[in-house]
């Protein structure tokens, strides 16, 4: 969930225990990893101080150590240096 920058954290963990939700962290620049019950979840996106709830990615749990993959400078498409899959999506260019 992302909730507005101004927002203590503290402030998230009360409105998340109103909603019957359970704290799992802080993600850095006003998130948090919660677990909320799925019918809950429209009450917690209705808050005010709450911009965002999905559902986790796997990605989110990749360490920080490993290395980020170098992504081609604005308005450089991709295609014309690494092998090409059947539709990029920087330029929907097909093979």
């Amino acid at each position: 969930m992302a909730f507005d920058s101004g927002t203590a954290p503290v402030r998230v963990r009360e409105i998340l225990r109103r909603h019957g939700g359970k704290w799992l962290g802080h993600v850095p620049d006003a998130a948090a990893r919660a677990r909320v019950d799925a019918a809950a979840v429209g009450g917690l996106a209705a808050e005010p101080a709450v911009r965002w709830v999905g559902p986790s990615h796997p990605f989110y749990k990749l360490s920080r150590a490993l290395p980020l993959p170098v992504l081609p400078a604005a308005g450089v498409c991709a295609c014309a240096s690494t092998p090409r899959p059947r539709r990029w999506p920087c330029c929907g260019r097909r093979r």
